[in-house]
């Protein structure tokens, strides 16, 4: 029977005193041992994970004035993100460490958190709660953490190993994105990431660019890994201009087609950025419905209202590169031209949630989110007279 004060741990684990018996190491029987500081394991050994940290003098002033939390040989945490913080560590309680347990007492009283930049070089310990022990036992404060959830399309971005060397130490979310752009110098900007779409990333600028690259902070821009000769990695945003275009050249939506075909078969940074600079300066075809056929009441000066297109439990505005594309929207839907950067506009406006737009859904279909479509909004016109 397990004492209602306190909380006992029982895995086999040997408890030794280490650098004369000041600093407590955790040692599993048969394995290595699990004694480490954030600056060896990243954000990967503490982001939702259970750690011991010894008492030291550090760990009392940080947590001295909370009661009952010194009372201890150490604390019991739990890591969590804070976007605007960074990596955080929540006390759930005291933790003592005697012969061949470790014992966890009661919750602490209230939120006691620190910050992973205060203990960066202090040593931890990894509890494996393999049994869901202790998610049980500090339910109630583990709860409060729900606040700090992250889509699942950023959590995803947590899981790409392959950044961690240009993440930001305490803030893993942001990271350092090279900016190219003909006629100024390569910039290093730091960006927060959002997500990955199809090998790209998606994220929006911490602050203002040193020089102007159009995009200032806050702004969504796309970026990509790229390889140094030497083989480091780096990530890229590169903002330079393709060559200038005519809107003849626009007219019939067959460059259009062409570079989303090419995109799709070979995903890369230079493909994508033409396919969005093309549909940034492209007049598409859209089906819309007349305001009196659906009784409703919309912004729209033209009176019309777009269709809808749903895929699983996802909705697009769907527009075409021409009316050969539409297939049988041509004959069912009214359909009318208009410049893309009016559809995207529809779509912000929209009351309906959608996920953003798809071009050409019944032959090579491309989507853009709605985080793209605000990227598309801020590139500047190809097109010349």
């Amino acid at each position: 029977m397990i004492p209602k004060l306190f909380y006992t741990v029982f895995m086999d684990i040997v408890v030794k005193k280490m650098y004369n018996g000041q600093v407590p190491c955790i040692q599993l029987r048969g394995e290595r041992e699990i004694i480490m500081n954030y600056k060896e394991t990243g954000f990967r050994g503490l982001y939702k994970q259970f750690s011991v940290y010894p008492m030291n003098k550090n760990i009392k002033k940080l947590v001295g004035k909370y009661e009952g939390v010194t009372e201890g040989d150490g604390i019991l945490t739990y890591g969590y993100y804070d976007r605007e913080k960074g990596l955080m560590l929540e006390v759930l309680a005291a933790a003592t460490i005697k012969e061949e347990k470790v014992t966890f007492e009661e919750p602490v009283y209230g939120r006691v958190t620190i910050s992973i930049s205060d203990v960066c070089d202090e040593q931890f310990s990894h509890i494996d709660d393999k049994d869901d022990f202790l998610s049980k036992k500090y339910s109630e404060k583990l709860s409060v953490l729900k606040t700090y959830a992250a889509s699942a399309k950023l959590e995803a971005t947590r899981n790409v190993a392959i950044l961690d060397p240009l993440r930001d130490q305490v803030c893993f979310d942001e990271i350092k994105v090279v900016f190219n752009k003909n006629g100024l110098e390569a910039e290093e900007c730091q960006v927060r990431i959002e997500e990955q779409v199809e090998g790209h990333f998606v994220g929006s600028l911490v602050s203002n660019p040193k020089q102007d690259f159009g995009f200032y902070e806050g702004d969504r821009i796309v970026f990509f890994v790229a390889k140094e000769k030497e083989g480091q990695i780096f990530c890229l945003a590169d903002f330079g201009p393709s060559a200038f275009l005519t809107e003849d050249d626009l007219e019939d939506g067959s460059l259009l087609e062409a570079a989303v075909k090419k995109f799709r078969e070979q995903k890369g940074e230079e493909n994508l950025m033409e396919v969005l600079q093309l549909i940034r300066d492209s007049y598409v075809w859209v089906p819309c419905r007349m305001l009196s056929e659906l009784n409703v009441e919309t912004d729209l000066e033209q009176g019309i209202s777009p269709d809808i297109f749903q895929k699983g439990a996802d909705f697009f505005i769907p527009m075409f590169s021409s009316e050969e594309q539409m297939k049988e929207y041509a004959t069912a839907r009214s359909k009318y031209p208009m410049h893309a950067l009016k559809v995207i506009k529809m779509a912000k406006e929209s009351t309906k949630p959608l996920t953003g737009i798809v071009l050409n859904p019944f032959t090579n279909p491309f989507v853009l989110d709605m985080k793209l479509c605000e990227v598309v909004e801020k590139m500047k016109s190809r097109v010349t007279q």
